[in-house]
């Protein structure tokens, strides 16, 4: 087989199908040509202004003609926190559910007391609880109509 730039045989370098003779000026003209071919083929990935997606994400042009994606305030309502050694700083994971919470909860708890009993943490005194978003803050979750914490129903 021949270069299609040159006349000079295809150099196999590897088990990928050669495209040029290895010339660099051939290598070059190949280098430009995909470019071109690419380049035709590139699709317009702008989103059109007040495009929604369905997590809530908006689209708004801004100046200069360029989009700005906003996300939503407040993805979920729920959030686990959860400190596994006092007194460090909570880290948080957003749940969709209130089973989903306790799902979380138990886990890590079985995951710290793992730790201890295997040596791998001396010992540890950790934390954790279940947020919700109410009036623009995050603040600990109660049920309404029975007044329960999550720790209350996790030990029902």
């Amino acid at each position: 087989m021949q270069c299609p730039h040159c006349t000079r045989p295809l150099k196999k370098v590897n088990e990928y199908i050669p495209t040029t003779c290895g010339r660099s000026e051939c290598q070059e003209a190949g280098y430009r040509a995909n470019m071109e071919r690419v380049k035709s083929k590139k699709r317009k990935l702008k989103p059109k202004a007040g495009a929604k997606k369905a997590n809530g994400t908006l689209w708004e042009e801004v100046p200069g003609g360029l989009m700005k994606m906003v996300l939503p305030k407040e993805p979920f309502r729920l959030r686990v926190w959860w400190i596994p050694q006092v007194p460090m700083k909570a880290f948080r994971v957003d749940v969709k559910t209130i089973d989903e919470a306790k799902l979380l909860l138990k886990t890590l708890a079985q995951y710290d007391l793992f730790q201890y009993e295997n040596n791998i943490k001396p010992d540890y005194c950790n934390t954790g609880g279940l947020e919700t978003f109410e009036d623009g803050d995050w603040c600990e979750w109660c049920d309404h109509e029975t007044g329960d914490s999550i720790n209350d129903i996790m030990k029902a």
